[in-house]
């Protein structure tokens, strides 16, 4: 079975979402930032009562980091997405964009783009993530291939995934 696609890096923010939203370093990652923001927002505002300043003063510094800590999830995932697409501008990352023609065969899957093939043994996927506009196949935590559903040029998407996933579950039972 096969399925033909195109690739871009427009795609790559799909992908650093997904990432984003599932991967546990990165929720490590904003943990951590959460844990350092609390305790310089209490010191401040423990600085600005010791030094006697208006309980205005307090309030506002308050109001300022209920503030912060609402809009840090935001601003955590922008910068987070930034250098996610910005480490695929590199030019040795060119060769993942473009066509690629997918193929389950036997035990492999084989991408082949116009640089060269890739085989992947089916048993060595770690998990299929599906969302409205694309289908990520993950070698592992970190590595996928992604399927855009809006640049498919030949083939059947929801065909193809069923497909791929009855070998998967086959090979899992054995």
């Amino acid at each position: 079975m096969k399925i033909s696609y195109n690739a871009s890096i427009h795609d790559i923010s799909a992908y650093g979402k997904l990432v984003y939203e599932k991967s546990p370093t990165v929720k490590a990652h904003l943990k951590k930032t959460y844990y350092f923001s609390v305790p310089m927002l209490i010191i401040f505002a423990a600085i600005i009562k010791y030094f006697g300043t208006t309980d205005d003063l307090l309030m506002a510094w308050a109001a300022l980091g209920v503030g912060w800590l609402i809009y840090l999830p935001s601003f955590h995932k922008k910068k987070y997405l930034k250098k996610f697409i910005a480490s695929f501008e590199d030019e040795k990352y060119q060769n993942l964009f473009g066509e690629h023609e997918l193929t389950i065969e036997e035990n492999i899957l084989t991408d082949t783009i116009e640089s060269g093939q890739n085989d992947t043994e089916i048993s060595k996927i770690e998990h299929i993530e599906i969302t409205d506009d694309y289908a990520f196949v993950f070698i592992d935590s970190a590595m996928a291939y992604l399927i855009p559903e809006n640049d498919i040029i030949s083939g059947d998407l929801n065909n193809f995934m069923k497909t791929l996933k009855d070998k998967i579950n086959s090979l899992k039972k054995d």
